[in-house]
């Protein structure tokens, strides 16, 4: 687990709430011209040996590379043309280990990191380790304390992110107010106090619940897995080939949340959240909230510390770009290494308003009328538990999920559903892992 530094985080700060968002960054190339940019030559910077050819891209729309980013890469290297898409369907769990199969997969890949350790196991990624140590990513010492080696497998470097997600509590500042309640909860038998006190019905006839929980039969990342940690416990035993989820922390934190719904002071979902119905919600990103915040639908919004029991943790995810080993490695490390440029960071941060994960890249993108919220998810930062980097995860995930649902359905007793859920996931990984 990789821990951040408050005072990397916090540098800037100070400089950066005030400063002008960029403007210019929402654009983005989605599919550029089919012919190079032309160029006076004389101008034209010498172009790598071998760099030329369509480079795929593969992401989510929501999270493309900005076009000026993009355009300035193809004039550096007219041969080349970027093409960015998402493919329909599942295509990073999916898509890219068929393309790999066909010798034809993409120049880069968006990867999360517990993605990114299935690929590595499988044998799909390029190492990145010459080309850093020939200088080519720039100074790796100015990434955050671990996130390098967060993306190092068996001694390879395989992963440079360039953005981290920060996902904390929000509350209703205007239903707290209301309520004579100055802060927001962190400590699990306070967040369920307020939760039972903020619960209500009003004179209409509408609910007004406590705690609304983005519950997954699909991931435990957005509800199980961070009280997990806040509880001290974690998903897997330390040699990969087990799960520990099922202990007592386990059951502690899924009696936790299913506690919540027995008692009727918290509902599932995030709109009851956000059209003003409840007054928290377990985990957001400042992704999630820009939009409505800026369409002025939520001028209540606030953000809260982490929660905590034992420890204080919140989920967050790393993300970047890996190189699949192919026959377009070479060029995609050149395109990678563009694209980590601060400059260029700073410019995609801009338009999905995440987090960066290097000391060289601020936050002055992130102006004054975000001041009242987003300095607490940059602080928060620091006590961010991230994705789990295992090989299974993706696949022993939904298993676990949708078995773990069945006591927030009230189906079985939380007891129950982890003894099951862990006998399911050690079951699948004494079937797969050799």
């Amino acid at each position: 687990m990789m821990r951040m530094n408050r005072r990397q985080m916090l540098a800037g700060v100070g400089a950066g709430i005030g400063a002008t968002l960029l403007a210019a960054c929402g654009q983005v190339q989605t599919m550029p011209a089919a012919e190079a940019p032309e160029s006076d030559g004389a101008a034209a910077p010498t172009e790598a040996e071998g760099l030329s050819g369509v480079l795929q891209v593969w992401g989510f729309r929501s999270q493309y590379l900005p076009g000026a980013v993009l355009d300035e890469f193809q004039e550096m290297h007219p041969g080349v043309v970027v093409v960015q898409s998402q493919p329909a369907g599942n295509f990073r769990g999916e898509k890219f280990p068929a393309a790999m199969a066909a010798g034809a997969p993409p120049a880069l890949m968006q990867g999360f990191l517990d993605f990114v350790a299935m690929y590595v196991d499988r044998g799909f990624l390029a190492d990145l380790g010459p080309a850093a140590k020939a200088g080519t990513f720039g100074d790796l010492g100015a990434y955050l304390p671990g996130i390098v080696e967060t993306g190092t497998f068996d001694g390879v470097l395989h992963f440079l992110p360039h953005r981290q997600s920060v996902n904390i509590p929000l509350y209703n500042s205007e239903i707290f107010e209301g309520a004579g309640i100055n802060e927001p909860p962190t400590h699990w038998d306070d967040v369920a106090e307020v939760a039972r006190q903020l619960t209500k019905q009003n004179a209409d006839g509408s609910s007004q619940f406590g705690l609304t929980v983005t519950t997954s039969k699909n991931t435990l990342n957005s509800w199980f897995n961070p009280v997990l940690w806040q509880a001290g416990g974690e998903f897997f035993a330390e040699d990969g080939r087990s799960v520990t989820f099922d202990e007592d922390p386990g059951l502690a934190a899924l009696e936790f949340l299913t506690d919540l719904f027995n008692k009727k002071i918290a509902t599932e979902g995030t709109g009851t959240y956000f059209d003003g119905s409840a007054a928290m919600i377990n985990a957001r990103t400042p992704t999630h909230v820009k939009t409505p915040f800026d369409e002025g639908t939520i001028p209540w919004l606030a953000a809260s510390p982490a929660w905590e029991k034992e420890e204080q943790f919140g989920f967050g995810s790393l993300s970047g770009w890996v190189v699949p080993d192919g026959p377009q490695s070479e060029a995609a490390i050149q395109l990678l290494a563009h694209t980590l440029k601060p400059d260029n960071v700073k410019a995609f941060l801009a338009t999905v308003f995440l987090l960066p994960v290097r000391n060289d890249v601020d936050i002055d993108y992130v102006s004054d009328d975000y001041s009242g919220w987003m300095p607490t998810f940059i602080e928060q930062s620091q006590n961010m538990h991230y994705d789990i980097p295992h090989p299974h995860i993706r696949a022993i995930m939904p298993l676990v999920s949708a078995e773990m649902y069945k006591a927030i359905a009230g189906e079985v007793t939380p007891q129950e559903t982890i003894r099951t859920a862990g006998e399911i996931a050690n079951q699948f990984l004494a079937d797969n892992m050799s």
